[in-house]
C-alpha cells in the first residue's frame, strides 16, 4: 500500500493512497516509516489496531471493498463497455454567449484561433438545451446552463433573458431544477440587470475580480484604463446573495491570503474561487512568474486564519472557499471525503459538454471550436468513439500520476491545460504538480487538525458538504407534485410549487404517524385539489381502485424521505416512477408495502367517508 507522511500543525499524519484515507500516527511510527513510501496491508492494519482498535473492522472492510472495485475495474481504460452516464445526477451544457468583451485582460485566452467566430443563435442554443434535457441527460435530476466562454455575457443580455424563458418552460414541464450560470466583469451591471436577476433566482453569476486595485491590475479596458472602480460599482449594486467572486492568480496577486481578506471586506457574495493563471508562456502574467514559496505562504496564512475563526465558532468564515470552484477549497473537500476514489480529472465529455454556433458538441467549454475536442452534434448526438478518448484520460494513464501519493485527491492534470501546454491530452505540468502536492498536504493537515482539535467545526464541515450536495439537486417533492398536477391537467409553475413548499407551515396528523413531511405535501396538494388526503394501508388490496396517479410517500432508513408517482400500466399493475431511480419501474407488491411503501396521497376523501 502506497502512502505519504505529513508533519504539520503539530500532527503526524499517514495518508494511504490506495484507499485515499488519512490517519493520525505518533512520532515513533512517523520516524520508522519516513524513508519509505509503501507498507503491507498487515503493517497498516497493525497500526490501526494499535491506535484505533475500535476501527479495525472498518478498515478491513475498506481494504476488501477496494480490492473488489479494482478487480471490477481492470478494464477501466475501455470505458466504451460501460454506461458512463449511469449515476450522474446533474448535467451541464456550456454555451459561449459571445466572444465580444469590453475589457482587454492581459491573461485572457479569448483571442485563441480555435474559438468560434460567430455568436450562437438563440434557436441553436434552445435546441442544444432540449438535446441535453430530453435526450442526452434525460435521466438527470437537475441541469446547469453555463453561459461562460470567451466574452462578456452581459453584452447579450437579451440572450440571457431568452434562455431563462426557455428554462422556465422546462422547469414547469419536467419539475426539475434548471439553473443558469455565467461570469461577468461587473463593469456593465446596471439596475435593469439587477431587477431581472432578482425576479429569477435560478440565475447565478460570478464576478471576476483579482483582489484589491494592485491585484486587479491585469484587468483593464482596451484603452489601458483600470477597471477597478467600475468593478466595485457593479459589486455595490449587486443584490444576489448567491453571487460569487472568481479570481485568477498571477504574479500580481500571489499573496492569496490578502485576496481573501479583501474580498471578505466587500461583504458580498457567498463563494470565492481562485485558480492559477492558464498562461504557460513567457509573458508578464505567466504561471512561471509566480513564486511558489510565496504562494504557499499565502495559503498557509489563509489556513491559519480559518483555524482561528473556527476556534471562535465562526464556521461561516470558511464557507466561501467551499461553495465555489476554488483550487484549495476543492482539496479541502476531497480531504474530508475520505475513501473517495475519483479517477477522472473532471466530467468533460461526460455529463458536462459544450455547444458551438453550428450545434457541434465539445468535451470542454474552453476548447469550444477545436476539432480535436469535438464529440458530436445536437442533431446526430454523441459519437461514442470520439468521446471515449476523453474518458480514458485519467490518473491511471500517466506513469507520473500512477505513482503519485495524492493522485486520488488531485485527480490529475486538466486535459485542456495539458493539451494547450504540450499538445497531448494527458501530460501533467511539473510546476502545477509541485503546487498541487503541497496544497493537498496542507489541506489534509488542516482537516485532521480540525477533526482532532475543533470537533464541532469538523461536524459543521461534514453537514455543510451534505447540505451543499442537496442544494444542487431538484427537490423530489417539487418534482412529484408537478408531475402529479400535470397528470390532472393543472399547470402550476415550478417557481410557485417551490415557493409554497418552502414557506408552508407543518401540519401534522396524529392519526397517521409517518412524520411531518407527508403532511407538508398533502397541504400543498390540497391547495389545488381539495379532496386529496393521506391514507395508510397495510395490504395492497386495501388501496382504493383509483385510476388517477397517486403520490406514494416512503420514510426510509436514517430519516430519508422519498416521493413517487404510482400509476397503472397497460396491464392494470401499479408501478412507481420517481426522480430517484431506486424505485422507478417497480411494481407495488405487499412485500414493498411491508417495507414502508404504504403511505399515499390522492383523491381518497370520498372513500374515507
Amino acid at each position: 500500500m502506497r502512502f505519504n507522511l505529513i508533519n504539520d500543525f503539530g500532527l503526524y499524519i499517514m495518508h494511504v493512497t490506495d484507499i485515499n484515507n488519512s490517519i493520525l500516527i505518533n512520532k515513533e511510527i512517523y520516524d520508522s516509516f519516513c524513508s519509505k513510501n509503501e507498507l503491507s496491508e498487515s503493517q497498516f492494519l497493525q497500526i490501526i489496531e494499535n491506535f484505533y482498535p475500535e476501527e479495525i473492522e472498518k478498515y478491513e472492510k475498506i481494504i476488501s471493498s477496494r480490492k473488489k472495485i479494482e478487480s471490477a475495474e481492470e478494464d477501466f481504460a475501455n470505458e466504451s463497455k460501460k454506461d458512463i452516464l449511469e449515476g450522474k445526477s446533474d448535467f451541464t451544457l456550456c454555451i459561449h454567449a459571445t466572444r465580444r468583451c469590453n475589457l482587454n485582460c492581459k491573461y485572457c485566452f479569448g483571442g485563441e484561433d480555435y474559438l468560434p467566430k460567430q455568436e450562437i443563435s438563440i434557436d441553436t442554443a434552445i435546441k442544444a438545451i432540449d438535446f441535453m434535457v430530453f435526450d442526452y441527460g434525460k435521466n438527470a435530476k437537475m441541469y446547469t446552463i453555463d453561459l461562460a466562454g470567451s466574452g462578456e455575457p452581459l453584452l447579450r443580455f437579451d440572450f440571457i433573458q431568452e434562455i431563462e424563458n426557455h428554462c422556465e418552460t422546462i422547469r414547469n414541464r419536467t419539475g426539475k431544477k434548471v439553473i443558469i450560470t455565467f461570469p461577468t466583469n461587473a463593469t456593465m451591471l446596471n439596475q435593469k440587470h439587477i431587477r431581472f436577476f432578482e425576479q429569477h433566482s435560478d440565475i447565478l453569476y460570478g464576478i471576476s475580480i483579482d483582489g484589491d486595485e494592485k491585484g486587479n491590475s491585469n484587468r483593464i479596458y482596451h484603452n489601458g484604463k483600470s477597471t477597478f472602480n467600475d468593478v466595485l460599482r457593479g459589486i455595490d449594486i449587486t443584490t444576489n446573495e448567491h453571487c460569487g467572486f472568481a479570481v485568477t492568480v498571477t504574479k500580481n496577486n500571489e499573496n492569496v491570503d490578502e485576496i481573501y481578506n479583501y474580498l471578505y471586506s466587500l461583504k458580498k457574495g457567498d463563494a470565492i474561487s481562485t485558480h492559477l493563471v492558464r498562461d504557460f508562456g513567457q509573458s508578464e502574467t505567466s504561471l512561471y512568474k509566480i513564486n511558489i514559496d510565496n504562494l504557499l505562504l499565502g495559503y498557509r496564512k489563509l489556513t491559519e486564519q480559518f483555524i482561528e475563526q473556527l476556534k471562535m465558532g465562526n464556521f461561516d468564515y470558511i464557507k466561501p472557499i467551499l461553495n465555489g470552484d476554488d483550487l484549495y477549497g476543492g482539496f479541502i473537500l476531497m480531504a474530508v471525503q475520505k475513501g473517495l476514489i475519483a479517477k477522472c480529472r473532471c466530467d468533460a465529455g461526460q455529463n458536462r459538454i459544450a455547444v458551438d454556433n453550428d450545434g457541434k458538441l465539445y468535451a470542454c467549454s474552453v476548447m469550444n471550436g477545436n476539432e480535436d475536442f469535438c464529440i458530436g452534434n445536437i442533431f446526430d448526438g454523441i459519437d461514442s468513439e470520439k468521446r471515449n478518448k476523453f474518458i480514458k484520460c485519467n490518473v491511471e494513464q500517466s506513469v507520473k500520476c500512477q505513482n503519485c501519493w495524492c493522485k486520488n485527491i488531485c485527480r490529475g492534470e486538466c486535459m485542456t491545460i495539458s493539451y494547450l501546454h504540450t499538445g497531448e491530452l494527458y501530460q501533467p505540468n511539473e510546476y502545477m504538480c509541485e503546487i498541487r502536492k503541497k496544497l493537498i498536504a496542507l489541506a489534509i493537515s488542516f482537516v485532521e487538525y480540525v477533526k482532532r482539535n475543533i470537533p464541532k467545526a469538523y461536524n459543521e464541515l461534514m453537514k455543510h458538504i451534505v447540505g451543499t450536495r442537496n442544494n444542487h439537486q431538484t427537490n423530489p417533492v417539487v418534482w412529484t407534485v408537478i408531475q402529479y398536477l400535470n397528470h390532472s391537467s393543472q399547470r402550476v409553475s415550478y417557481k410557485e410549487i417551490a415557493s409554497v413548499l418552502e414557506n408552508m407551515p407543518c401540519e401534522q396528523n396524529e392519526v397517521v404517524n409517518v412524520g411531518p413531511n407527508v403532511y407538508d405535501v398533502q397541504s400543498l396538494i390540497k391547495k389545488y385539489n381539495e379532496g386529496d388526503c393521506v391514507v395508510q394501508i397495510k395490504n395492497i388490496d386495501d388501496l382504493p381502485d383509483i385510476n388517477s396517479p397517486l403520490i406514494c410517500y416512503y420514510r426510509g432508513q436514517n430519516g430519508v424521505h422519498e416521493y413517487c408517482l404510482v400509476k397503472k400500466d397497460e396491464n392494470g399493475c401499479l408501478r412507481f416512477s420517481s426522480l430517484e431511480s431506486r424505485l422507478s419501474g417497480y411494481a407495488l407488491t405487499n412485500e414493498l408495502v411491508k417495507q414502508g411503501l404504504n403511505v399515499f396521497i390522492g383523491p381518497f376523501e370520498e372513500y374515507i367517508k
